[in-house]
Formats: structure tokens, C-alpha cells, sequence
């Protein structure tokens, strides 16, 4: 028997060609608009990787539970609109109100496509078997290419096996664009069951191993254990304009002010009292919550400010480098590395 990797995870053929499966265009690393079908390892690399996750999975418990994603209704039963977002390292990230959900390609639904792109040789699937991390956050230094492709598009489609578990999860799947319009339920039911009867965690990306990840946690984790301060692991719930930053942390040192306000009254009506006049204690209290209450809203403004220098000089620093970046590849335009641009 071909090992998990090495063999499409059901037996479904959408019995199309591969170009009808595949997206119009897609966005290699330098910005070049591509034709995947050019440059297929590439696009699906783009397309399913989520190694951005798995380079913190050891993290990834201060994000999400170790478990499957919750179903579609239940993301619906929780205020939470569904996103819908083509960049794979998004997928079933949360934030506020809003979950990001990359829609199944249809490609990922064609064992033809799977044994043709994505599965890996039988060699390599049965030392994937062989070598498979004990836990979530154990490192696996053999893994190739392929197999990370395998893995990710394994993982990708049980979390789909999660997410659609009713028939009331396909129809809002499907009113949101979150399948092919070509599937049908009957179909879809083959396809989730023989996925999950033929899963193992080992075959799966460490990123999939967990289902829903806190953005603003997962933020928090690659500035501190990946040393991205600024940006983190995406700003896509960030303020777009320098106005908003200004105005959301002011809001914050505005909502702690109004708390010492209410502290510094009390104590005033406290020096008031007959109690309290000549309790030298309360006086000292008193004069250091003042001074407290005077010198750190003016070191906040102050950090708030650099911190907008610093992400002004930034920005401008990045847009001047993208410029010549593009300047050069446009120059070149010709002689992109894999395939022809469209």
C-alpha cells in the first residue's frame, strides 16, 4: 500500500484539464504576474505553503487549541463574518469578528491533479512514514519541497473536512464562495470521509494540527520569538493610515487617563477629610500618583510619536527599495527565472 504522501487522500476525478482547474494568474515572490500553469510547482508553493506558520508551530499553543476547526455554522453562531482571503498562511485565522477562510480550489478535489502535482514518490512518502514528528512542535529537518507541498494540501483539505461537516455548512460554504459552484453535496461527503479515513497527523503540516489561531497572539508570537517588532505576522487588521495609529493608541492612553482621573478625585475629596488630613502616607500616595498622572501621558505621547517616525521612515525606506526592486525586474521583464509573465 502507497504510503499518506505518496497517494491522493480520496478517488474523485473531476475528469477536467489541468488549465480548468487552476486559477487565470498568480503572484510570484517578485511581483510578476504568471500563468500558473507555466510554472505549476511554483504556484502551488504560493498557493498551499504555510511554512510561515510552521517556522513558530512550537508557539502555536498561545494561538489555538490543538484540535480541528469548529464547523462553518458554529463560526456563524459566533458573530464571526467569513473572510475570504487567497493567502494560504491566513487561513482559519481569526480577529475580532471576522475569520479569514482561503477558499478549496478546485484542483485539490481531482486525485488525477494530486497524483500528477502534489504526491510525492513512493521513496519519499515511506520515509515521511518512517520520520514523522512525535508532536506538534518537533523540528523534522528531512522534509523536502514536495513533501512540505503534500502536507500543506493534506492539511488545507482536512481542515475543509472540519469546517464543512453538515449540510447546512456546505450551503453556507457555497453562498460564500468557499467551494467550486460545480460540487455537490453527495459529492463532497466522499470526499470529506475518505479524506478523514485515510488522515494521520503526521501527514498533515504542524499548522494544521491546530484549527483556528488568534491573529493578534499569533502578532505577538513572531515579534517576540521572530524578531518582526513592527510588522509581526501580518498588519492586515492594522491601521492603513498614520491618522488611525495616532488616534487608536491616543485612545488608549486617553481610557487609562480617565482611570487615574477618577483615582486623583478620590484622593482629593480624601485630603479633604479630618481622616486623612495628616496621614502622611496618603500625602505621599497622593504626590506620587500626581506626578505619575503628569509625566507618563507626556512618555507615551513621546514613544507614540518615535514610533510613528519610525514606521514613517520605514515605509518610505521599503517603498524607495520596491522601487528600484521593480525598476530592475521591469527592465528584465523578458527574462523572468520560471515561465513567461502575462
Amino acid at each position: 500500500m502507497e504510503p499518506p504522501l505518496s497517494r491522493p487522500p480520496f478517488e474523485h476525478s473531476l475528469n477536467a484539464s489541468e488549465i480548468d482547474l487552476l486559477p487565470a494568474t498568480f503572484r510570484d515572490e517578485e511581483d510578476n504576474l504568471i500563468a500558473p500553469s507555466s510554472c505549476i510547482k511554483d504556484f502551488l508553493r504560493k498557493e498551499l505553503s504555510v511554512e510561515r506558520i510552521d517556522k513558530v508551530k512550537k508557539w502555536l499553543w498561545m494561538s489555538g487549541r490543538l484540535v480541528p476547526p469548529r464547523p462553518l455554522h458554529h463560526q456563524v453562531l459566533l458573530r464571526r463574518s467569513l473572510t475570504i482571503t487567497e493567502q494560504p498562511d491566513l487561513h482559519l485565522v481569526w480577529s475580532k469578528d471576522r475569520i479569514f477562510l482561503k477558499p478549496l480550489p478546485q484542483f485539490l478535489l481531482d486525485s488525477v491533479f494530486w497524483k500528477s502535482n502534489i504526491c510525492t514518490s513512493h521513496e519519499e512518502g515511506k520515509r515521511a512514514l518512517q520520520q514523522q514528528a512525535p508532536s506538534p512542535s518537533a523540528s523534522n529537518p528531512t522534509v523536502s519541497a514536495q513533501m512540505d507541498l503534500a502536507m500543506a494540501a493534506r492539511g488545507f483539505l482536512f481542515s475543509y473536512t472540519a469546517l464543512i461537516a453538515y449540510h447546512s455548512d456546505f450551503l453556507i460554504a457555497r453562498a460564500n464562495g468557499l467551494v467550486p459552484p460545480e460540487l455537490e453535496w453527495p459529492a463532497w461527503k466522499k470526499i470529506a470521509q475518505a479524506t478523514v479515513n485515510d488522515h494521520t497527523y503526521g501527514s498533515i503540516s504542524p499548522r494544521y494540527r491546530y484549527g483556528e489561531l488568534r491573529l493578534s497572539r499569533l502578532n505577538k508570537i513572531y515579534r517576540f520569538a521572530d524578531g518582526a517588532y513592527i510588522r509581526g505576522f501580518s498588519r492586515v487588521d492594522a491601521q492603513s493610515q498614520y491618522q488611525g495609529f495616532v488616534a487608536d493608541n491616543f485612545g488608549k492612553i486617553i481610557g487609562i487617563s480617565g482611570y487615574v482621573v477618577i483615582v486623583l478625585t478620590a484622593m482629593q475629596v480624601g485630603l479633604a477629610t479630618n481622616q486623612l488630613q495628616s496621614n502622611a502616607t496618603f500625602h505621599s500616595a497622593s504626590y506620587g500618583l500626581t506626578v505619575f498622572s503628569i509625566v507618563v501621558p507626556i512618555c507615551a505621547g513621546v514613544v507614540i510619536f518615535v514610533m510613528l517616525a519610525c514606521l514613517f521612515v520605514r515605509n518610505c525606506r521599503f517603498a524607495s527599495q520596491d522601487w528600484d526592486r521593480r525598476c530592475k525586474k521591469i527592465n528584465n521583464w523578458d527574462h523572468v527565472t520560471c515561465g513567461e509573465p502575462v
